[in-house]
């Protein structure tokens, strides 16, 4: 049937026909599919179990023991493999996620991403004192901890993390508008809690210190001139997502997605001394928000 588990076995061990398979199918990106995909539960077929099987059962003439690699089809339509022997799904995790929605699961990555990348950026900050990393340490951090987000997210919500580049996304009609909302909801969110969080675990002395890691006008730097500086860093950052993100495969995403890490490595190191360098409405609301420090910007 449709729903089928899609099977592919790898013999461990040369069989007689000498044939090999390769998995083919490359993840794309989920911002053309977005505006066409469905929630509807016959689309989607459970995942399938990993078991031993033999190169006999393939025809091959010979027994030998075989690795099964088990591809099945994700709701939000793009094609998974587990490989491995005796393998099972997350019983309660793994089905939960499968019987999200395709809104639900990109609100989903969207907010874990943003968490991912506010955590790890205000805690760099809170980090870098006298003795801590540093500028340096504060603008790698950054810049390494959004590759990662981006990459681990693409298939599913394209990794965006950042309510500007969303809506620049939405501009240039490479997201829905029904999905704009779900997004920034999603990333604003992510945002709050891992500030929440990040003020829990750490010592309010070092936290009052920073401001949680709030990014910061200058003194010398007036609200007007703030805005204009965060404008510049903010489009170079975008400049740098849409370009690494135009093609719409999800070939080497990690490697693409480099130069959007180094961007915002740049953008942190050129804009640190004048307003903190945020360039994400998200990055900046979070900590501003459970730290209660606000600017007049």
């Amino acid at each position: 049937s449709a729903n089928a588990p899609i099977r592919d076995a790898d013999s461990s061990a040369t069989t007689t026909s000498g044939r090999s398979r390769h998995a083919v199918r490359t993840p794309r990106s989920p911002f053309v599919a977005s505006t066409k995909e469905s929630g509807d539960p016959s689309r989607r077929s459970i995942p399938a179990t990993v078991s031993r099987i033999s190169s006999r059962d393939r025809g091959s003439g010979e027994t030998s023991r075989t690795f099964t690699r088990v591809a099945y089809q994700r709701p939000w339509g793009r094609r998974a493999t587990a490989v491995g022997v005796g393998y099972r799904p997350a019983p309660v995790v793994g089905r939960v996620i499968e019987d999200l929605d395709a809104d639900r699961r990109r609100a989903l990555a969207e907010f874990l991403a943003t968490f991912a990348l506010v955590f790890v950026g205000a805690a760099s900050v809170v980090a870098a004192g006298p003795i801590g990393s540093g500028l340096l340490g504060i603008a790698i951090a950054h810049g390494a901890v959004l590759v990662a987000v981006v990459a681990a997210t693409w298939t599913v919500s394209g990794g965006v993390a950042n309510p500007a580049i969303t809506l620049a996304l939405w501009i240039l009609g490479r997201l829905p508008a029904t999905t704009v909302g779900v997004y920034v909801g999603a990333q604003v969110a992510g945002a709050i809690v891992a500030a929440t969080l990040l003020r829990l675990v750490l010592p309010e002395v070092s936290w009052r210190l920073t401001s949680l890691g709030t990014p910061l006008p200058a003194p010398e730097v007036g609200g007007g001139k703030a805005i204009v500086v965060e404008a510049i860093l903010t489009f170079v950052l975008a400049i740098a997502y849409l370009a690494a993100t135009r093609n719409d495969d999800g070939e080497r995403v990690a490697i693409r997605v480099l130069p959007v890490g180094l961007a915002y490595t740049a953008v942190i190191l050129a804009g640190w001394s004048l307003t903190g360098a945020a360039a994400n409405p998200a990055r900046q609301f979070g900590p501003a928000l459970v730290s209660w420090t606000w600017t007049i910007w």
